[in-house]
């Protein structure tokens, strides 16, 4: 197999355009295109990983990933993201629902890098079944602002204001405020 010097430089971005069939409230066949860096669409990625001895993955949604792509499932040892527990034994959450104004209200949680691909919009778009059931219920998404930040608010500032008023977003919060989200 041959690589080009883009294959090694410059061959990070990828150009994807896929149809999806969009089954949340009514099936649609949306088509989505995009151009963005992809480390792991670059072939030669593969080639390297096959001369290691170990590849280290973070999930098993990672894992499997690979091992869709060939690679042999038996040198992927899934890790985990972990944390530092003891970060979170004294914390209850209060100071974070007093800030944000939550009082007792239940709280639906993002907490991770506000990327579209991780399923914010669906959480933004489930929270209308949440609050037929649970009216006063509350979504935070906390964590740092993405290339899709435009995106997801424009998301947000479609829904009524009553609804706007329950998302509560946390934009690149302290190492002091993650242990109360």
């Amino acid at each position: 197999e041959e690589f080009s010097t883009s294959d090694l430089v410059g061959g990070e971005y990828g150009y994807r355009l896929r149809k999806v069939v969009d089954n949340f409230i009514h099936s649609v066949l949306k088509t989505e295109e995009d151009m963005r860096r992809r480390w792991v669409d670059n072939p030669i990625i593969y080639k390297i990983m096959d001369f290691t001895d170990l590849v280290i993955a973070l999930t098993d949604f990672e894992k499997d990933y690979l091992v869709q792509r060939g690679m042999d499932g038996k040198k992927i040892f899934v890790a985990g993201v972990g944390i530092n527990a003891s970060k979170f034994n004294n914390n209850s959450g209060k100071s974070f629902r007093e800030k944000y104004g939550l009082g007792n209200a239940p709280v639906v949680t993002f907490v991770g890098r506000k990327f579209k691909y991780k399923g914010i919009g669906t959480l933004i778009e489930a929270m209308e079944i949440v609050w037929q059931k649970v009216p006063d219920a509350r979504l935070v998404l906390a964590g740092g602002t993405t290339s899709d930040d435009l995106s997801i608010r424009s998301q947000i500032s479609s829904l009524d204001a009553e609804k706007r008023k329950k998302i509560i977003s946390v934009d690149n919060f302290s190492e002091e405020e993650k242990s109360d989200i």
